[in-house]
C-alpha cells in the first residue's frame, strides 16, 4: 500500500498519470490534497464559520485555526489514506473537518455512495490509523465548534441574567451578560464512527451547559480558543 500510494504516477506522455495519494499530501509542489479549511461549500449550504481547530491530544489544548489555513499534515495523511480506498472527488475538493462534519459513516457500508453523502473511504482512512500499532483510537482528531451563545452560569435555569462585575475578588471579576457568552463543543474522528452526529453532539452539549440535560445525553462542551 505505502509504495502504491506512495509513488509518483505522473503522465509523461507515454504512461498513464496516476498520482498516488502520499505522493500528493506530501510531495507534490502542489500539496494537492491540503484544502483550506473553507473549502467545499458545495458539499452543504452551511458554512464552516463555526470551526475553530482542533485538540492536541498531547496537551489536551485547544490548536486555535482560521479558514484561510491550509491543512496539516494529519489531514494529509487521512486523506491520502482515504483516496487509496477510491474517494478522490471528496479529497480533491473538500478540507477533512468539513467532510466529518458533512458526510455520512455507515458501519455496514462496502463502498462510498455518493448519492446518500456516505462515505466508506472515510470509515476506511479512520480504521487505519486508529489501529492500535498505528496512531490508536485516542490519537484520532478533535475538532472544536462554536455551537452558540448563551451559558447559565449561575446554574438558575436561564442565560438572561447580568453577572455583576466583582472587584474583590482574587483574581477580579468583570461583568458577564450571560446571553453573550460563547460555548464550544468538540466533534471529530471519534464521535463520527460512534455513528453521533454533528448536530446530535451541539444539541447535547447545548442542554448540558444549560442544565435540561436528559438521560443519555453527552456533555461534548470543549474550551473556546
Amino acid at each position: 500500500m505505502v509504495i502504491h500510494a506512495g509513488s509518483n504516477g505522473n503522465r509523461d506522455g507515454t504512461t498513464q498519470g496516476c498520482e498516488r495519494g502520499l505522493h500528493r499530501a506530501f510531495s507534490s509542489p502542489d500539496t494537492a490534497f491540503r484544502e483550506d479549511y473553507q473549502n467545499g461549500t458545495s458539499l452543504e449550504t452551511d458554512s464552516m464559520v463555526n470551526f475553530k481547530g482542533y485538540i492536541d491530544n498531547s496537551t489536551n489544548s485547544v490548536v486555535a485555526k482560521n479558514l484561510s489555513d491550509i491543512e496539516d499534515e494529519y489531514e494529509a495523511l487521512a486523506k491520502a489514506i482515504e483516496i487509496y480506498n477510491g474517494a478522490k472527488e471528496w479529497m480533491l475538493n473538500y478540507s477533512w473537518p468539513r467532510i466529518i462534519r458533512y458526510l455520512k459513516y455507515d458501519p455496514a457500508s462496502k463502498e462510498n455512495i455518493t448519492e446518500k453523502d456516505i462515505c466508506h473511504s472515510c470509515k476506511y482512512s479512520i480504521e487505519v490509523r486508529s489501529n492500535e500499532n498505528v496512531f490508536g483510537m485516542n490519537n484520532l482528531r478533535t475538532y472544536v465548534w462554536v455551537g452558540g451563545t448563551g451559558v447559565d452560569l449561575n446554574n438558575n435555569q436561564t442565560t438572561d441574567d447580568i453577572i455583576p462585575e466583582n472587584p474583590t475578588a482574587n483574581p477580579p471579576t468583570v461583568e458577564i451578560n450571560e446571553a453573550e457568552v460563547l460555548w464550544c463543543f468538540a466533534y471529530g474522528e471519534r464521535e463520527w464512527v460512534r455513528e453521533v452526529s454533528f448536530v446530535t453532539a451541539k444539541e447535547q452539549t447545548e442542554r448540558y451547559i444549560n442544565n435540561r440535560q436528559r438521560d443519555g445525553d453527552t456533555n461534548y462542551k470543549a474550551d473556546c480558543p
